[in-house]
């Protein structure tokens, strides 16, 4: 089970660094004109989509997803959440802890502070532990104007990083 979990890891961290670079070559407008991370999440979130589809990967990756069925999405100790980005299978949740149904979580920041990233990782972290989302993965992506010092904040459900 582990090669497998470091295998699906390691596809997802491939997808996502050239989301990033797709992102950096066609999108810098809007991290330059200090644009609304909705909409820098949401534009990524359309790379995500091109290439899961480009690898025939049947997940759905949405943004601002707020809804746990046909209840709001709601955290303990938070409240009502709206991830950034999700990447899963719409309808179904990871009631057990086991199921792979809840993949990706990931919350984006344009130039964040300690703070803010410590904030958006308590967050990713809950939606791992906490059934019924019990994610496989977490991600926190922190985007910079200078590429070079992009944050990445990888957590997995057995508690790596």
């Amino acid at each position: 089970m582990r090669k497998e979990i470091k295998m699906i890891r390691n596809q997802l961290n491939e997808i996502i660094m050239t989301a990033i670079d797709k992102f950096y070559q066609n999108d810098f407008y809007l991290l330059e004109h200090d644009v609304h991370e909705q909409t820098i999440s949401s534009t990524f979130a359309c790379y995500l989509r091109d290439l899961f589809k480009e690898k025939n990967l049947q997940w759905n990756i949405d943004p601002e997803y707020n809804r746990n069925g046909e209840n709001p999405k709601r955290l303990t100790g938070i409240g009502n959440v709206r991830p950034d980005i999700i990447i899963h299978l719409r309808g179904l949740n990871n009631d057990r802890g086991t199921e792979q149904n809840n993949l990706l979580v990931i919350e984006m920041k344009k130039d964040p502070t300690d703070k803010k990233i410590a904030i958006d990782m308590k967050k990713i972290q809950a939606f791992i532990e906490e059934p019924p989302f019990s994610y496989c993965y977490g991600l926190f992506i922190g985007l910079m104007r200078n590429r070079v010092n992009n944050r990445y904040v990888w957590s997995m459900r057995d508690g790596q990083h």
